[in-house]
């Protein structure tokens, strides 16, 4: 259940104040969310980004790129991807269609 924290915690901070920097603790919330979520789920690592009108406000990976070698993981880290993640994307997608977004655009 850490994770659906996580993913809420997100719309609070993006809809937090118009200025250009989330506020620290809610930041805090999330960094403290998604740590729980590494250590529970027992994943390598996790990068998150959070935009705000097409900018990136805030973004930090956390855990380790290689595990044998113990590289920490950076907001650079490549990640491969599975088939999966359609489903993810095309939900994504769909909600901002509903939305009325028009920053949908096709890669």
């Amino acid at each position: 259940m850490k994770f659906v924290a996580a993913v809420f915690l997100v719309p609070a901070i993006v809809a937090a104040g118009a200025g250009t920097q989330p506020d620290p603790s809610l930041l805090a919330r999330v960094d403290s969310s998604v740590q729980g979520i590494v250590a529970s789920a027992h994943v390598p690592s996790i990068s998150i980004a959070i935009a705000r009108d097409g900018a990136a406000v805030y973004s930090h990976a956390y855990g380790y790129a290689n595990l044998a070698r113990h590289s920490p993981a950076t907001e650079q880290t490549h990640y491969e991807i599975g088939s999966i993640t359609k489903q993810f994307t095309a939900t994504a997608i769909l909600q901002l269609k509903e939305g009325g977004s028009t920053h949908a655009r096709p890669a």
